[in-house]
């Protein structure tokens, strides 16, 4: 018996093992099994196949052991992950690797064991030798780390290769196991003391040590006097009592204690609601069914505060009671906390939660329980499309427009909306895409009839869409000074805003202090070491940052190229804004929400909490404030600079920044009171403020589709982006021609390139892009992918080119 793996490494094939007797009849496809892979690596691979075929080319090597006891992945996530290999021209083990929670990817770790040698002469040893050998003799056995920091020194290779030529020690892998199971302690009344007459005498025992007696005579009157297991750490919190206290009434046998797994995600008590639909909402709800007999994709466009959330309720519950499993996907963390509340009022602990903020222990624990069916309904961001779904019946995906369902890096670089609709295919289940500014390419789909089209044109209950209006920041004046930040309009706007007990919300999508720190006298900007980016200033930490590669330093006194000490910090980031603004409304109070505020496991949490129960008057954010969120006081939102969204050299920016402005503009006025939404530009003729005004979206979708026809852009054609990098501009540069002529030679597509972008470094690598366009036709995209690939190949067996690193791209965003 043999079998096909696939192994957690960077390969873009299966590799096959032998089967040892004694585990066949268990072998199935779905385990995990153990295998030596490399010179002695061991890793966990997942078995895709079983067949009676030994490879021509290579002696497979034996199956160590098996991990599991019952699969952990189904064949139709085996489908859809060599699906997603092809369509995004990813290596099949990159995909295991983002697929698997990391505790479910075993590898092996080097391990040093001491060799018994009665013979060996301590004194031929080398001080260093000496040292290890004396740390091998107090423990059966450490790892190259740990030997690392006994040397205190990085390269102890050669230190333990004269170790094993003198027979000291030995090296090996051993597999280990990242996760375990969360243990709690349980004490319960000793079986010796259960009868009533045992029990009197150990009261009498206990006299001397009141306490002791207390904390026994509480247990006793909770448990009604039966030895029933109580949960230790839940104990001592209730009787206010020490751990020694506990461990004295183990010790003297009056309790007993065993260790018991628990599930790290506590469950909650839930009142259950039921979701009352408005006509409008019945009537979308009606047609998207209509539509799905038809149909197994729809796409319901509804304006912002329309309650598609509420129709999206509706439908799950409908998939639940035919004993199915739901899938609800959200470009973001930050609007899962809102979500689940609303989701668990309704379902309760049926509702399961996926995202990257969890422990890897969480996330092992959340897939056993989908794969065991715990989970009816499953929320989670892009990454939840991996989780196994047995009964998947319907797919939601809100905001499906939003740019955070595309993976970048690392491979593969997949769409979550389009990696579910194929999910969805496989399982012969439905797929609802929502969204109140809809992407040009669903859009166009629903237009053509490849998907469902619902309209849902007026918000919920009795609020109306809130007026929007362009601020020219060229044109405003603050008495006394010229500032070019906050117009006048903005800066009254808060003050009345903030007067009447209302909110705002100011979206400002680049965090940090200033993106640019210059020298007044030389204009040098300090730039990043490893990219060709300007470091943005964190005043918080009080320290320069690289948002491309992390790299930071101090704030240098002096500039480095004159020495001067005149530097000038320049750009606008959420930290300024919410400095500067305390300014001119000092009664308010701000908060903040990006990515340096949320980085712990429930940062956005807190800040959501916060701003509903009114602790924060005016929250400014990035781009995480603009989707979906719902807050009822909110009067006032501002869009800070329009300028660098509109202006962003992209074929998608004019449309990427009128889905931001309509969100981010919809978070005002979703109650009885009406909202207000500003726009600062210091540009006002760029065609897209026009239709944002009258929340006319789709008539700007409209108005870009010749162009998009005439320059051959999606979504009348598909696009595949390759990125080539290496340390040495001309090589790259090389490269990238060499590939290019490749490529010309076999497609007849329509290929751009290769030119740099707009960042041309990174991590010291220097970057060139080629951009192939094709038509919508399966069997050229196929072809063309395969020309890439074959030249890609060819590229790379010249002279010098073999360490060109070329990451492709499909459907790039």
């Amino acid at each position: 018996m043999f079998v096909d793996v696939i192994v957690p490494v960077s390969v873009p094939n299966t590799y096959t093992y032998g089967v040892p007797v004694e585990l066949q009849e268990q072998m199935s496809v779905g385990l995990r099994v153990a295998v030596e892979f490399g010179k002695r690596k061991r890793y966990s691979a997942v078995v895709v196949n079983i067949h009676d075929r030994k490879p021509d080319v290579y002696n497979p090597k034996p199956v160590i052991s098996i991990l599991d006891e019952k699969p952990l992945i189904t064949e139709t996530q085996l489908s859809f992950w060599h699906w997603m290999s092809t369509y995004y021209m990813a290596n099949i083990g990159d995909v295991l690797t983002a697929a698997l929670p990391s505790a479910l990817r075993l590898s092996s770790e080097t391990e040093i064991e001491l060799v018994m040698n009665n013979e060996l002469d301590t004194k031929s040893l080398s001080n260093e030798e000496f040292l290890l050998f004396e740390a091998l003799s107090q423990q059966s056995k450490i790892s190259f780390d740990d030997a690392r920091a006994i040397l205190d020194m990085q390269n102890i290779y050669p230190v333990l290769q004269r170790l094993i030529e003198k027979q000291v020690i030995t090296v090996r892998e051993s597999l280990h196991k990242k996760y375990k199971p969360k243990l709690e302690a349980y004490i319960r009344l000793s079986p010796l003391h259960e009868s009533e007459a045992a029990l009197q005498t150990l009261l009498d025992t206990l006299e001397r040590a009141p306490k002791q007696q207390e904390a026994l005579l509480y247990y006793l009157s909770k448990t009604g006097s039966k030895a029933k297991w109580v949960q230790k750490t839940n104990f001592q919190k209730e009787m206010k009592v020490s751990a020694a206290m506990v461990k004295a009434l183990l010790e003297k046998k009056v309790f007993e204690q065993e260790k018991r797994e628990v599930d790290r995600l506590q469950s909650k008590e839930f009142n259950t609601l039921n979701a009352q639909l408005s006509p409008a909402q019945q009537a979308a709800l009606d047609q998207i069914q209509s539509h799905f007999e038809e149909s197994p994709v729809t796409l319901l466009h509804g304006i912002t505060g329309s309650g598609k959330t509420h129709i999206y309720i509706k439908l799950i519950e409908e998939q639940i009671e035919n004993g199915k499993q739901v899938l609800y996907l959200l470009p973001e963390i930050a609007l899962t906390s809102q979500i689940i509340q609303r989701l668990q009022q309704h379902f309760g602990n049926e509702v399961g939660v996926y995202h990257s903020k969890f422990s890897d222990a969480e996330r092992v624990e959340i897939w056993n329980k989908t794969l065991n069916g715990q989970y009816k309904i499953v929320v989670g961001a892009r990454s939840a499309v991996f989780l196994p779904l047995k009964k998947l019946g319907l797919v939601v995906v809100d905001e499906e427009h939003d740019q955070s369902y595309k993976q970048y890096d690392p491979a593969p670089r997949y769409h979550g909306r389009d990696a579910a609709i194929w999910l969805a295919h496989a399982n012969h289940a439905k797929v609802l895409l929502g969204s109140a500014t809809p992407s040009f390419e669903s859009y166009f789909n629903a237009e053509q009839g490849k998907y469902g089209l619902v309209n849902l044109n007026e918000r919920f209950g009795e609020s109306e869409l809130p007026e929007i209006e362009v601020v020219n920041l060229t044109k405003q004046y603050i008495p006394g000074k010229t500032y070019n930040t906050f117009s006048k309009r903005l800066i009254d706007e808060l003050r009345a805003t903030v007067k009447a007990n209302k909110q705002a919300i100011l979206f400002r999508n680049r965090r940090g202090y200033s993106s640019i720190v210059q020298c007044k006298s030389c204009a040098h900007v300090i730039k990043c070491i490893n990219c060709d980016v300007s470091l943005t200033y964190h005043k918080y930490r009080d320290h320069l940052e690289c948002h491309y590669c992390g790299y930071n330093q101090k704030v240098p006194y002096r500039c480095p190229a004159c020495e001067n000490d005149a530097l000038d910090k320049f750009g606008l980031g959420t930290q300024r804004v919410e400095e500067e603004l305390n300014v001119f409304v000092p009664e308010a109070k701000f908060g903040r929400m990006d990515w340096d505020t949320t980085r712990n496991k429930h940062g956005h949490q807190k800040i959501i909490d916060k701003f509903e129960r009114k602790q924060i008057d005016v929250l400014v954010g990035t781009q995480m404030v603009t989707k979906g969120l719902h807050f009822d006081d909110v009067r006032l939102v501002c869009v800070l600079s329009a300028d660098s969204l509109l202006s962003y050299p992209d074929f998608r920016s004019g449309e990427r920044a009128l889905q931001l402005m309509e969100q981010v503009s919809g978070r005002a006025g979703r109650t009885k009171a009406a909202g207000l939404v500003l726009v600062q530009v210091r540009d006002e003729s760029h065609p897209a403020l026009n239709f944002l005004k009258k929340h006319d979206y789709i008539g700007y979708y409209q108005s870009v589709l010749s162009e998009r026809w005439k320059y051959r852009y999606p979504p009348y054609y598909r696009q595949i982006r390759i990125t080539l990098k290496h340390t040495d501009w001309k090589t790259c540069y090389q490269a990238a021609l060499s590939l290019t002529k490749h490529l010309r030679a076999q497609s007849d597509q329509h290929i751009k390139g290769p030119s740099e972008p707009l960042v041309s470094r990174v991590k010291n690598m220097y970057l060139q892009e080629i951009l192939v366009t094709m038509k919508k036709d399966g069997s050229v995209i196929q072809q063309t992918k395969q020309s890439i690939r074959n030249c890609i190949d060819e590229m790379k067996q010249q002279k010098g080119m073999s360490r060109v690193r070329v990451v492709v791209d499909v459907d790039p965003m």
